[in-house]
C-alpha cells in the first residue's frame, strides 16, 4: 500500500511517502517547521525513516529536517553538496554530521 502525506509547512515543501512498511521523507520545510515535522512523525509513530532526502539546500526545504532526525532514525540521508558558511550553521547539516560521527 502506498501512502503520500503532503505535510502542511506553508509555502515550503515536506512530503512523507510510505510503502510496504518503509518510510521516505522528502524535504522538511523551514527551520520553524522542525517541531511540526517532529510532532507529525511522533503522531504517526514513525520512528524509522529508510530514506531522508534533501532536494536542495534552500531553507524552505532543509530547515525542518533536523526535527525529523531528532525523532526518527534515518537509515540513509541524501543531500546535495553545498559549501557555504550557512551550511555549517544549519541545524540539519549539523545533525547529520553529528549522527555520522556517532556511527
Amino acid at each position: 500500500e502506498l501512502k503520500v502525506h503532503f505535510i502542511d509547512v506553508g509555502q515550503a515543501d515536506s512530503i512523507l511517502i510510505q510503502c510496504d512498511g518503509e518510510n521516505l521523507l522528502l524535504d522538511g520545510g523551514n527551520k520553524s517547521d522542525s517541531s511540526l515535522i517532529y510532532s507529525y512523525l511522533k503522531k504517526y509513530e514513525i520512528t524509522n525513516l529508510k530514506y531522508v532526502i534533501n532536494s536542495h539546500p534552500h531553507e524552505d526545504h532543509v530547515g525542518g529536517l533536523s526535527g525529523a532526525l531528532n525523532f526518527a532514525k534515518a537509515e540513509k540521508v541524501f543531500s546535495s553538496y553545498y559549501t557555504s558558511k550557512k551550511m555549517l550553521t544549519n541545524q540539519f547539516y549539523h545533525t547529520i554530521f553529528t549522527i555520522a560521527i556517532k556511527y
